[in-house]
């Protein structure tokens, strides 16, 4: 299913696919409703659902990205794919 993804800014992810929505894609059925301490929800969908969490603090963990749809089975030209797959996460 395809759905709008609205990335929020000042995000370590909004800073990589350098854009505020876009359309992915997922089939889960089960999602986070609460993320643990020293993370921060940087995308959600309309209906509120968490859809990418990462570190508070992205300098001392650059390394965590989770997202909650399929990049690997979206267009490589869409920035909420493409950009995970072909860039390298550390500057």
């Amino acid at each position: 299913m395809y759905y709008e993804v609205y990335i929020k800014r000042n995000t370590f992810l909004y800073n990589f696919v350098k854009v505020d929505s876009g359309s992915a894609y997922s089939n889960h059925h089960q999602a986070a409703d609460r993320i643990t301490k020293g993370f921060k929800v940087s995308a959600y969908a309309k209906d509120s659902i968490i859809e990418a969490i990462e570190p508070a603090d992205t300098l001392q963990y650059p390394f965590i990205l989770g997202v909650q749809r399929h990049p690997e089975a979206m267009d490589t030209k869409n920035p909420l794919s493409g950009n995970i797959g072909r860039k390298n996460l550390i500057k």
